[in-house]
């Protein structure tokens, strides 16, 4: 279960997300993020990519790379076949996925690692000899750069013991209709990806500081995107700047309604993460965010953008915003239907008892690898418990979510005449027949072993 311990506490736009596991009388069920588009050898099989789709397709893979190492995790098995495309679009995001060959290590020192693990094509010179750290991932990504420009991996041979000799040997060709197209900056950056020597090689963070990255999306970066934040994005950096967690219960209901987004709806939010993910670490600093709102031209100040960052991630100690907390931060609330109100609400009601108890909240954090205190819990519940009866019913659940809101009457005892929120969600919109997916225990994908 160590692929589980790993994922749960990964939370990046290119890293598959995991939701939560489940046991019936059968199998063990991990639950994670639904992926349409296919895998990057799929796609690679019906073309060759061109230079500008290869680097847009590796600053995701190296910006996911930068965020495991950060975090002290080696993946040690990179390759096209485990990097699915989100959704069948042409310029859908990629997530990294297969993280049983991966390994912890303290990301203050390189790591050493002597296990013989990865696949053959793309296995780094150093993991051969028994040797290396988790530069064996940057190896792999200059393998997967050469493939996607040429149509075929750099190491061949007619067994797998030969290429493997071909790898230690570290000798690859560079035919003149395959190199004599690339830009010296490509070149260079695919050099440095296939360092021999692992020490010497350049890390994921500093290939996205490379000139083939910088030199072709400075002028985007910085003038394009913030020029789309304020038209199209403007609402995106409105319920970011208003945000209130107001009650831990609502901002993890929150975290589940952005599973619920369209793909179109979700594009927008990934879109507005990227441009604030400045150093594409895959989570937003309080200097980053500072940085971007100055530039959109609102005047906060340090404390404001503190306080925007602890309302968001929850936490006193955080200086950061994770990518989901994001997201659900930045979505828009307003437009929540009675359905997707619904399935929020089964997703906690765990029971199907048309209530949401102390004890389903329990069973739901535990189901996505994660613990809380039983007085947390119980406090996530009091303060949405307008009935005062130790649980949530649905009205109470939608006047959380603000549709609907119950009142007390003046003795501060709930007016049950007013409680009747079903009035109120007559004037919720009901969900288009086939704009949403039918609830199948929560999501999509479901592995068994």
């Amino acid at each position: 279960m160590q692929e589980i311990e790993i994922l749960k506490n990964i939370d990046h736009p290119n890293i598959i997300k995991f939701y939560e596991t489940y046991q019936d009388g059968e199998c063990y069920h991990i639950v994670m993020e639904y992926c349409s588009g296919g895998d990057l050898l799929d796609r690679l099989e019906k073309k060759v990519y061109t230079e500008d789709e290869t680097r847009a397709i590796l600053r995701m893979v190296l910006s996911a790379i930068k965020h495991l190492h950060e975090k002290g995790i080696a993946h040690r098995d990179i390759k096209l076949e485990n990097f699915l495309f989100a959704d069948k679009s042409p310029d859908s995001e990629i997530k990294l996925i297969d993280f049983g060959l991966s390994k912890r290590f303290n990301p203050k020192t390189p790591a050493k690692l002597t296990s013989f693990v990865g696949t053959v094509f793309y296995i780094a010179p150093e993991v051969i000899k028994g040797d290396y750290s988790e530069l064996c991932d940057e190896w792999s990504i200059g393998v997967m750069m050469y493939t996607l420009l040429s149509g075929k991996p750099p190491f061949t041979g007619r067994s797998d013991s030969e290429i493997f000799e071909n790898i230690v040997i570290g000798y690859f060709e560079l035919q003149d209709s395959f190199w004599g197209k690339l830009s010296p900056p490509a070149r260079d950056l695919l050099f440095r990806l296939l360092t021999y020597d692992h020490t010497k090689r350049i890390t994921a963070s500093q290939a996205l500081e490379h000139p083939w990255f910088t030199e072709q999306s400075s002028v985007d970066k910085d003038a394009e995107s913030i020029k789309r934040l304020k038209s199209t994005h403007s609402d995106v950096v409105q319920n970011i700047r208003t945000f209130e967690s107001r009650n831990k219960f609502r901002k993890e209901v929150l975290r589940i309604m952005v599973t619920l987004l369209s793909d179109e709806e979700t594009k927008k939010l990934r879109e507005a993460f990227r441009i604030f993910d400045i150093n594409n670490t895959g989570e937003v600093t309080v200097e980053e965010l500072h940085q971007v709102m100055n530039e959109l031209g609102h005047d906060c100040s340090n404390e404001d953008i503190k306080r925007i960052v602890r309302e968001i991630s929850h936490s006193e100690s955080d200086h950061s915003i994770k990518y989901t907390d994001f997201l659900a931060a930045a979505a828009d609330t307003k437009g929540l239907t009675k359905d997707k109100l619904e399935l929020m609400f089964k997703y906690f009601d765990v029971d199907d008892s048309k209530y949401i108890t102390s004890d389903n909240i329990k069973e739901m954090m535990a189901r996505a690898g994660r613990k809380m205190e039983d007085k947390e819990i119980k406090d996530m519940i009091k303060d949405v418990d307008i009935l005062g009866d130790g649980r949530v019913n649905f009205d109470e659940f939608c006047a959380m979510m603000n549709v609907g809101v119950p009142k007390k009457s003046g003795n501060d005892e709930p007016n049950n005449d007013v409680l009747g929120i079903p009035k109120s969600l007559d004037r919720v919109p009901v969900e288009k027949e086939g704009a949403i997916n039918v609830y199948t225990n929560n999501f999509a994908l479901k592995k068994e072993f």
